[in-house]
């Protein structure tokens, strides 16, 4: 039934404070997303420009050629001629240059209507993480962790792939190190204080889209042995052949002698080119598919470099980039060699560049040399980015939801596991965002082992469930919850909520759902702090057996010393409070009838649930 029935009033509470807290971030998305379109419009009216430019000199050096073929070389059509080229090549840096900035600002403008979308509840265009994790995971399907519409669809931003992973692992393997999180949770307020500078780093990441094998790839051949490099008897050709060509070329342009020695030398270096042109060109297709995700890197972590952050553990991250500062230098150089080295692409710069200069060995040589010095930093980039980018989602993730709080998280005695806090004040459900949510709170020590939730049907025992998994999973991973307050120690989750059977593996419902039960009681009997969810156990057998296997479950996480909550349809199951009264805590998820109409507060209540609803639903529909 539509929750827009008439016979069913909903209480939702008002949505002005919601509206209110999203304000900042709409703004600032709003006044960037109107810069980046004026930035847009400026950049491409350069561009013709520029393009006007290019065709105007291209055929001025044409005509050049034309009269220095008619003329036999007259000194003032070679300057021109020279003049012309270099103007050329200046307009296509230019030119290249511009179109990145346009690139940039279009990736910036739809990052930040993206953003606007996400604000009002709309987040397909997020990479939600589908098959980051398997389905034997603890937790990961019951709570909405991956996939369309998923907590990690809302959080995530990244733009490498190690940071992709880096954030699936903050929210599937939680934290256990109170410290450790602490620390996290300082880095990402530090980041997330700097919005201009996230967007920055996200944009500049998303420039180059990069495989998931690139890594491997990048590592692959950084290990691979020069061709080249150290040889002296390369250094001293490449060096001193474009110098005496050179000079020759000079000599017959402004000087008495002819055009042969020259000719002959730059036949000699084309020549040579064409002689190494197989190890020339697989080498410049190897690279050529590496370095733009190098170069991403490269500008990821200078963009790091670059910011100055009020935080220690990201300072001295820094310093420690700091003792390879020279691998930043060598990034650049690397990446100014790469663009050098695709002018062969061009035929005539080709021609030109390789018969004065041997372009291509010149620039092969420098390559290798940069990988023997600096190939050893690759791996620390790749870290330190990934962090990085994961760290950034999470900071935009608190960024987007100022009304979301940081939690505290409360360490544990050395050597005392069973030390337990979970205090959630005013908890809302993260994923119901900016749909109005209603609020619960949850006080459980390490006393009370279990809350025993009972209610009707569509009264929000499964929603209170996943509102408390997801928030400790935000709290662990170093992000604020969607709560007024909330105090955590760290345990590793496990859940039973939604079990799936399987014809594949021959796996009944009822035989998965044992399966997982029993994974869960062998992690509660090792000792380790864990805490539990479970949602109406043994669901695939009959009503008496459902009882007493239900019972006997609750009072053998009891005599473990589990802790959690756990969900029923069966009222009898509360009388287990009684014989256990420091231990199990009933609440019940009400719903009041006035007359026909069902009234759903959404709000727990001590105690045990006393009206159920399903005939009710039956008759509204015409069932019964």
């Amino acid at each position: 039934m539509a929750l827009t029935d008439p016979t069913i009033n909903i209480s939702t509470p008002a949505s002005a404070d919601a509206q209110h807290a999203s304000e900042k971030p709409a703004a600032f998305y709003l006044t960037e997303l109107s810069e980046s379109n004026q930035l847009l419009k400026e950049l491409q009216k350069q561009i013709r420009l520029v393009a006007t430019g290019r065709l105007i000199t291209g055929i001025a050096i044409i005509l050049c050629i034309y009269r220095l073929f008619r003329t036999f070389g007259a000194a003032a059509w070679w300057l021109a001629l020279i003049i012309l080229l270099i103007t050329f090549i200046l307009l296509l840096r230019r030119s290249g240059d511009l179109q990145q900035k346009e690139t940039f600002e279009s990736n910036r403008k739809r990052f930040n209507e993206q953003e606007l979308e996400g604000l009002k509840g709309r987040f397909e265009a997020f990479d939600g993480g589908a098959g980051m994790v398997g389905s034997d995971h603890p937790f990961a399907f019951d709570l909405d962790l991956f996939g369309s519409r998923s907590l990690f669809q809302r959080i995530n931003r990244t733009v490498t792939v190690g940071g992709k992973n880096t954030l699936a692992a903050y929210l599937a393997s939680p934290e256990q190190d109170s410290t450790l999180i602490r620390g996290r949770q300082s880095m990402v307020k530090a980041i997330q204080d700097l919005p201009k500078w996230c967007q920055q780093f996200l944009i500049t990441g998303s420039l180059n889209q990069e495989d998931k094998q690139d890594q491997e790839n990048i590592e692959t051949w950084l290990e691979m042995p020069p061709v080249y490099y150290p040889s002296k008897q390369w250094k001293l050709l490449i060096t001193v052949l474009p110098v005496f060509t050179l000079l020759a070329w000079l000599l017959y342009i402004f000087g008495p002698i002819p055009a042969w020695p020259a000719i002959g030398l730059s036949l000699i270096l084309l020549g040579i080119t064409g002689r190494q042109s197989k190890v020339i060109n697989e080498s410049h297709q190897l690279i050529s598919k590496r370095a733009d995700t190098l170069k991403k890197y490269h500008e990821l972590v200078a963009l790091f470099m670059n910011q100055p952050f009020e935080q220690p553990a990201l300072e001295t991250l820094k310093e420690k980039l700091h003792l390879q500062q020279q691998g930043t230098g060598g990034f650049k150089k690397f990446i100014r060699l790469i663009a050098a080295l695709d002018n062969r692409l061009n035929f005539l710069m080709n021609i030109i560049l390789n018969g004065l200069l041997l372009w291509d060995l010149n620039c092969l040589y420098r390559i290798e040399q940069w990988k023997q010095i600096f190939k050893g930093q690759f791996g620390e980039w790749i870290k330190i980015s990934s962090e990085l980018d994961a760290l950034i989602s999470l900071s935009i993730f608190n960024f987007n939801h100022p009304d979301y709080v940081r939690p505290e998280i409360v360490d544990r005695s050395p050597g005392n596991e069973q030390e337990f806090t979970l205090d959630i004040t005013s908890g809302r459900h993260p994923l119901l965002f900016p749909e109005a949510s209603i609020a619960n709170s949850l006080h459980q020590g390490a006393l009370l082992n279990l809350y025993l939730i009972t209610g009707a049907n569509m009264a929000g025992k499964s929603t209170f469930l996943r509102m408390v998994g997801l928030n400790m999973v935000l709290a662990m991973a170093g992000a604020n919850v969607a709560a007024e307050a909330m105090r955590l120690t760290p345990v590793a989750l496990y859940t039973s909520m939604r079990t799936n059977d399987s014809l594949f593996t021959h796996t009944s419902f009822f035989y998965a759902e044992l399966k997982k039960l029993r994974w869960i009681m062998d992690q509660i009997k090792s000792g380790k702090s864990i805490y539990i969810m479970l949602d109406e156990i043994l669901k695939g057998t009959n009503s008496r057996d459902q009882h007493l296997g239900s019972a006997a479950l609750i009072k053998n996480i009891i005599q473990n010393n589990g802790r959690g909550l756990i969900a029923t349809h069966d009222i009898e199951l509360t009388n287990l409070a009684a014989s256990y009264p420091d231990h199990i805590k009933n609440i019940a998820f009400e719903i009041d009838m006035q007359g026909d109409k069902m009234i759903f507060s959404y709000q727990y209540r001590d105690g045990v649930c006393q009206n159920m609803n399903a005939s009710t639903l039956m008759k509204q529909m015409g069932i019964i």
